[in-house]
This record gives structure tokens, C-alpha cells and sequence, in this order.
């Protein structure tokens, strides 16, 4: 709720001793916050907040940004100039101190009776570079210690790799937008000018809890902004075009995953989200002034073919660039754009284009086509080509997309995908730009065999005229004129024309012929000889009927009337199905081949029915003990070593009761839930996991087997499972630290172990693969036995979950 002046006087004595109104020429720059939620389904729109240099900020220091507090209306005025583009954010400003508004600490309160237009202004001149998308980027990140030692467990140079890949990380924040820019833009780890812990990376602790509730997002940034401040000796952003936070969790205000600001050169990572490729080119979207971009189903986040959607959750899974609109708006390829405008006369018009995807920029065809609706509305086209930057696609895999977005695309603006198209497919926009035409989008082809692969896309707008008219006047006048003339001359010129018109006018009208019928003694003879040809061969008297003379001939018919070669057809097939017996009953069908004695013989001897049946039966029989510990994670514990253990009754009984003295004698138990990864580590779990009683814990995580879970929020909501990728083509497996970086062991272990599988010597590992080798579990970037309850597998709220420092 909104605290006015008024509330926040009568609020109590703490709140009105920290209120305090602000100087008259105070102005603070609009900052538009926007927020990547772990529920997608959630979506709490921009936030607007004022960001205060050193000049202005009310203590003294720059960087500081203070969440605005307004009444409903005052509010929906910000959002409503936000959207028509009268608040540029990172550039406006807001005369805050003429608007009377106070100050108490924690955010910028507005008075009720102040009329938020009449104090927005953009000055000429925003005094920095925002959204710079081409060229070399400086990028500062700065890794957050709390003054408890809270910070993710990566060291300064993993987390330097992942996003600069400075020690070979294969996709990092670096090189996805190298390669979707086709190398315009690069990213470079910013010069801390000596103050930096490796290159890029600027190391700062604060002196706030981060885990007490009073400390909300806000609070926790401007101490780390400040503390960055201190440590550089100059404001943010400095010489920096982008600068990124990380802290090692979000307690207070949580269910995001980073949050960016608009056109602005901040954003914010918790947990082990920063390293995610994904999500840092999705946060640095928002940098660059590219809003959300939402699906089909009209939500915020679920258009899957750009970055700027839910975007891909994983380390190295993160080849996804963005969609036509942004693709449009980003500047990247200004040189491969095309226009589809209907005429100004409103009349019909058809264009083809061909289309190659991003991966295939620099063919001479265009990656994007704005379909110009004449408003501030319009809608683009592509090609979604699974290739190259963007191989790693989400949604709509070599098809061709149809967004729409707002701002003529050329400006902040939420966009929608409408359509994906496999050839063949057309897409109808009805009443196109309020036109009363209709505007159709038509993927004629798609061919993927040549490279590059392209897209034909047919445009049609309107309809075309009918072809009735034009072939009907050319047919009708050239043939009447013509033959009525000349066949009405040539007739009355001869008189001798009347008698033979009556019937067998066409041989007589040669040119030798017609001087003898014009004799009554020529006409006998030209009767006789037409008579003589056809009355000669006798057989011609019954086909003369009909076209059927040739296929009477004797010849033909003989030929598929003769009864040998009935015979032979006939002859060849009965006799392989009569020669060996087992064959008379299936003589009747096509089964005549299957039923040949071999066949049949293997299939039914009783000998191959033994053998498989020995070798399943013999294994399991043979070590007893093995039959608990063999299902799931307890697979790697029954290497050598440690099946020798188990397989033996008489040590069954004594590792009972030692494994379970231990866990209850030494109270250092509590110290260890603060960090999993400390107990699993000690000496004494190492035991428990032999016996048998410990068997039966380690046996409901492996129930819960991550790589059959194909749902992310039940994944994420496992303490013993991580999803990587997106919500649509994602999977789900062991939690992992991420980036194949170090993680900080708990200063709580110490060595030890019998050298069982899962043991602390087998599990003291900063390696991965190692550690999974050994029969361990890598969490939350550390290697634990498999046995040790981290007390999280019994929450299935992903909030809670978080909040209880589990993954």
C-alpha cells in the first residue's frame, strides 16, 4: 500500500523521525525496474523507482534508487506515460522536490495533490550512453559478501568465467551476444583499475544481514552500490556501460530469479542464476530496452523462441538469440531488414520474400520483414532457424514466426507471438490496420537441404482482381468476323459446288478432282475405287463398328488365352509348399516360408529357454547384501571396497550401533545444517551409509529419480534435483554447483572416513565428475555423501525451499 505525507506523519515516531521533505530543487532519473519471476504465471509488471546521482541523492551518494510511492492514479499516470513513450526510462526525470514529495528512508513519497505529468521532463542531452548495442561493452560484476559471509560459493574467478569466459567456459554472457550480434557487439571485463579480484570482477562486503527481513531489495543494493562506490572512488556507472551484482540469495520480497532495468546499465543476480546464460542475456535485454515477450496464450513470458520469453535455465545450455521484433529493434541487422507496406490506393498486392535465419545473417537476404500496419501496432516476420547463435531454440524449430508488438517497433514494448508456420501453413490477419482488407502470411517453402536454409514467405494483401473480363473480348470478335466471309464467297463463285456438298465433299474438293465431277461420266469411276480397299479383307466387315479391329486379331488373342502358361505360374509354388510336410497346413496362405523346420525349431527348443534364465537368477543370489544398496544412488557404493563390507552378516550388526552413536553423541550437528555441506563431510555419516539401518533414508531421494521428472516446478521444488534449460525443453537432474566452478567447502569438515563409497575421503572433491565417480551427491556446488539428510527433501514449495537455503 502507498504511504502518503499524511500516513507516513501519523505512522509512528521511528518513521517520522526518518521522514523528511525534500529540497526543492531535488530531481531524481525515472528507473523502471522489470523482474524475471521463478513463476512464470506471476507477473507484477514494471516497477517505477528514483534513481538519484551524488548531487541529488538524499545521502550523499550516488546509484542509490528508492522505489516511488503515489496514490492509484498518480501511478497509473506513470504507467500510461511509460507506455506512450513520455517517460523514457534511464533518461526522464521527475521534479521530485516540487512535487513536495518526502523522503523516509526507504522510499520517495509523492504528494497526493501533485499532477505527475506536470513534473516529468527529458532533457536534451540524458548525459550517458543507454541500450548500447554494438561495439565493445566494459561490463563490471560485483560479487556481495553480507556481514555474515554470506556469498555464492563461487570464487571470483568461475564467476568471472562464466560471464567473460576468461577460463574457457564454452557459453557465457560474452560469447552469446558475440555470436547473435555476428561479432558488433563485445563484451569486455571492465577495468576496476586495480582494485578488481580478477579481471572484471570486483569483490565487496556489506554491512547488512541479508537474511533479516528488514532488508528488502532495495536496502541490500544500495549498500553493495555504495560499497562498490567506496572501493572504486567514483559513482556508478562510471566507465562502466553495464554493471551486475550478485548476492548469494534473496530472503526478503523473493520469487525472482535477476531483475534488470530498462534502457539503464543495472541488474541483479541471486543464487546460482547469474551464471546462467539465459538469464544474463535475458537481464541484459531489459539494459537494452527490450521489453518481455509473450506466447500464444497471451502470458508475459512463454514466447520460446527469443530470449527476452522464459529464457533457457542452465549453464551452458544457452545458444537462443531473440525474436523478429527484437530482432527488429536491436540494430544488429539494420542492413537485412525488409518492409511489407500495402499501396496508398488500398489496392491488391502480393510479394515473395526469402528469409534465412540469424545464423545466416550475412547471406544477402533478409532476416526480418515489418508488416506496416500504418499504426503503432505492426508485425514481423522471420525465419526461426535452429542454427548457428540459435541452435539451441526453444520453440517453433525452423518455422517461420509471425510477432507483433507495439511502438512501431522501434521502442520498449511487450510482443506476442501470433503465429509459427511449417510450409504450407498461412497465417490470416483479418481486417488488417483497421484497412477492411485482409492481410495473409503464407510459408510457402522451407528448405533446410541447402545452405543457407531459407524460408519463401508469401504476403498477400487484399484480393486479387477477377480474370473474367479480359478473356472474354479477345475470343469473341477475332473468330466471328473472320470465318463468316471467306466460306460465303468461295461457294457462290462455282456453280458446280451444289451437287457434291451432298455428301463425300471432302476428296472432291482437291484440286483434281473437281474438274471430274463436274462431268456426269467422271462420277462412276471415283465411286470404285473407295468400294474396292475396304471390301478386300473380309475380316475388316465386324471391327469396322467400332475402334475394336486390332484386338480381334487372331494373334493377340492367342497369346493370353493359351492355357501353357497358366501351367507354369501354377506348377512353381505348389511345389515348394508340398515337399516338406509341416507345410500342408500353411499351403493355403503366404505362410509356406515361415513354416520351414528351421524356423520353427530354434524358437521352440527348451535349451536357449535356460540360459537366460541362470545368468539374472545367479548374481543377485550370490551377495545377499547387495539387494538393498543396488537400487539407485546406492549403485556406486558397490564398488570393490565397499561390497565386501556389506556382503559379510557379522559386520551388519556392528556398524548399527556405531554409526548411530555418533550422530547422537557430538553436538557439532547443529553448526552443519547451516551448510549442508559440512556434515555429510565428517567421519562418522561415512559409516552410516554401510549399515543397514541408514539404508532406508538414501532410499526415498532415489525415488524421486531427477531424470523422470519432465516437469520443472516439481524439479525445482526437489532438493535432490535441478532443472537445466526451459520449462518446455529442459530436463532434470542432480543438483549441480554450475559452471564446473570451485564451490567453498564448509570450514566445518574435516578429513576422514573409512574409504567407503560416499565416505568424506571419496566426497572431499571440488571436481564434479569425481565426485560423482565416488558415489557422491554434487549440491549446491559442493561434493556430500548420498546418506545426509540436508533437511530439504521434505519441502515441495519452491519458496520455501529458497528461503530455507536449499536448491
Amino acid at each position: 500500500m502507498s504511504l502518503l505525507p499524511e500516513e507516513a506523519a501519523g505512522a509512528g515516531s521511528n518513521l517520522r523521525n526518518k521522514s523528511r521533505r525534500l529540497k526543492k530543487s531535488t530531481k531524481c532519473t525515472i528507473a523502471v525496474a522489470v523482474e524475471l519471476r521463478l513463476d512464470p504465471t506471476v507477473d507484477p509488471g514494471e516497477q517505477f523507482e528514483c534513481e538519484f546521482d551524488e548531487i541529488n541523492s538524499p545521502n550523499g551518494v550516488g546509484g542509490q534508487i528508492y522505489p516511488i510511492k503515489g496514490n492509484p492514479s498518480q501511478m497509473a499516470e506513470f504507467k500510461k506515460m511509460f507506455n506512450n513513450g513520455l517517460i523514457k526510462p534511464g533518461a526522464s526525470e521527475l521534479e521530485v522536490g516540487e512535487m513536495e514529495a518526502m523522503y523516509d528512508g526507504t522510499a520517495v513519497i509523492l504528494n497526493p495533490n501533485a499532477n505527475v505529468p506536470d513534473h516529468v521532463t527529458l532533457p536534451e542531452q540524458a548525459g550517458r550512453r543507454l541500450a548500447v548495442t554494438k561495439g565493445e561493452k566494459p561490463i563490471l560484476f560485483v560479487r556481495v559478501t553480507d556481514v555474515n559471509g554470506l556469498v555464492y560459493p563461487h570464487s571470483a574467478a568461475v564467476m568471472g568465467d562464466n560471464v567473460f569466459g576468461t577460463l574457457g567456459d564454452p557459453v557465457n554472457l560474452k560469447s552469446q551476444l558475440f555470436d547473435c550480434s555476428h561479432g558488433q557487439l563485445e563484451v569486455i571485463p571492465g577495468d576496476a583499475y586495480g582494485k578488481e579480484t580478477v579481471p572484471g570482477v570486483l569483490d565487496v562486503t556489506i554491512d547488512l544481514d541479508i537474511t533479516n527481513s528488514a532488508n528488502d531489495r532495495y536496502i541490500i543494493h544500495n549498500a553493495a552500490s555504495a560499497a562498490a562506490v567506496a572501493k572504486l572512488g567514483f559513482s556508478l556507472p562510471g566507465p562502466y556501460q553495464q554493471v551486475m551484482f550478485s548476492v548469494e540469495k534473496c530472503y526478503t520480497g523473493c520469487g525472482w530469479a535477476a531483475y534488470a532495468y530498462i534502457n539503464s546499465w543495472m541488474s541483479v543476480y541471486q543464487a546460482q542464476y547469474y551464471f546462467m546464460t539465459g538469464v544474463q542475456v535475458h537481464e541484459l535485454g531489459h539494459n537494452f530496452n527490450l521489453a518481455h515477450s509473450g506466447g500464444l496464450d497471451g502470458a508475459t513470458y512463454t514466447d520460446h523462441t527469443c530470449m527476452m520469453g522464459n529464457p533457457l535455465y542452465s549453464d551452458d545450455v544457452g545458444k537462443m538469440c531473440y525474436n523478429p521484433a527484437k530482432n527488429w529493434q536491436i540494430g544488429w541487422y539494420d542492413d537485412r531488414k525488409d518492409t511489407f507496406a500495402p499501396p496508398a490506393d488500398g489496392g491488391y498486392s502480393s510479394n515473395t520474400y526469402r528469409l534465412v535465419g540469424i545464423a545466416d545473417y550475412p547471406n544477402n537476404h533478409p532476416v526480418v520483414v515489418k508488416l506496416e500496419t500504418g499504426t503503432t501496432n505492426d508485425y514481423f516476420v522471420g525465419f526461426n532457424r535452429a542454427a548457428g547463435a540459435n541452435a539451441q531454440n526453444d520453440e517453433a524449430d525452423d518455422e517461420v514466426t509471425i510477432i507483433e508488438t507495439g511502438n512501431n517497433g522501434e521502442g520498449y514494448s511487450q510482443s506476442f507471438l501470433k503465429a509459427h508456420l511449417i510450409q504450407g501453413e498461412s497465417y490470416t490477419i483479418i481486417n488488417f490496420g483497421g484497412s477492411g482488407k485482409d492481410l495473409v502470411i503464407t510459408a510457402k517453402t522451407i528448405d533446410l537441404t541447402v545452405s543457407p536454409g531459407y524460408a519463401d514467405v508469401i504476403i498477400t494483401y487484399g484480393s486479387a482482381p477477377e480474370p473474367t473480363d479480359p478473356p472474354t473480348d479477345p475470343p469473341t470478335d477475332p473468330p466471328t468476323d473472320p470465318p463468316t466471309a471467306p466460306p460465303t464467297a468461295p461457294p457462290t463463285d462455282p456453280p458446280p459446288t451444289n451437287p457434291p456438298t451432298r455428301a463425300p465433299t471432302a476428296a472432291p474438293t482437291t484440286a483434281p478432282p473437281t474438274n471430274a465431277p463436274t462431268a456426269a461420266p467422271p462420277t462412276d469411276p471415283p465411286t470404285a475405287p473407295p468400294t474396292a480397299p475396304p471390301t478386300d479383307p473380309p475380316p475388316t466387315n465386324p471391327p469396322t463398328r467400332a475402334p475394336t479391329a486390332a484386338p480381334t486379331t487372331a494373334p493377340p488373342t492367342n497369346a493370353p488365352t493359351a492355357a501353357p502358361p497358366t501351367d507354369p505360374p501354377t506348377a512353381p509354388p505348389t511345389a515348394p509348399p508340398t515337399d516338406p510336410p509341416p507345410t500342408n497346413p500353411p499351403t493355403r496362405a503366404p505362410t509356406a516360408a515361415p513354416t520351414t523346420a528351421p524356423p520353427t525349431n530354434a524358437p521352440t527348443a527348451a535349451p536357449p529357454t535356460d540360459p537366460p534364465t541362470a545368468p539374472p537368477t545367479a548374481p543377485p543370489t550370490d551377495p545377499p547384501p547387495t539387494n538393498p544398496p543396488t537400487r539407485a544412488p546406492t549403485a556406486a557404493p558397490t564398488t570393490a571396497p565397499p561390497t565386501n563390507a556389506p556382503t559379510a552378516a557379522p559386520p551388519t550388526d556392528p556398524p548399527t550401533a556405531p554409526p548411530t552413536a555418533p550422530p547422537t553423541d557430538p553436538p557439532p550437528t547443529n553448526p552443519p545444517t547451516r551448510a549442508p555441506t559440512a556434515a555429510p563431510t565428517t567421519a562418522p555419516p561415512t559409516n552410516a551409509p554401510t549399515a543397514a539401518p541408514p539404508t532406508n533414508p538414501p532410499t526415498d531421494p532415489p525415488t524421486q529419480s531427477c531424470s523422470t521428472i519432465n516437469d520443472s516446478n516439481i524439479c525445482r521444488s526437489s532438493t535432490w534435483c535441478s532443472w537445466s534449460g526451459s520449462p518446455k525443453k529442459g530436463s532434470c537432474g542432480p543438483v549441480d554447483g554450475g559452471g564446473g566452478g570451485e564451490s567453498t567447502p564448509s570450514p566445518t569438515a574435516s578429513p576422514g572416513g573409512d574409504g567407503g563409497g560416499g565416505g568424506t575421503d571419496s566426497c572431499a572433491t571440488t571436481d564434479k565428475k569425481v565426485c560423482e565417480a565416488n558415489a557422491c551427491v554434487w549440491s549446491k556446488g559442493s561434493c556430500v555423501p548420498p546418506a545426509m539428510d540436508l533437511g530439504c527433501s521434505s519441502i515441495s514449495d519452491l519458496q520455501t525451499c529458497l528461503d530455507s537455503g536449499c536448491s
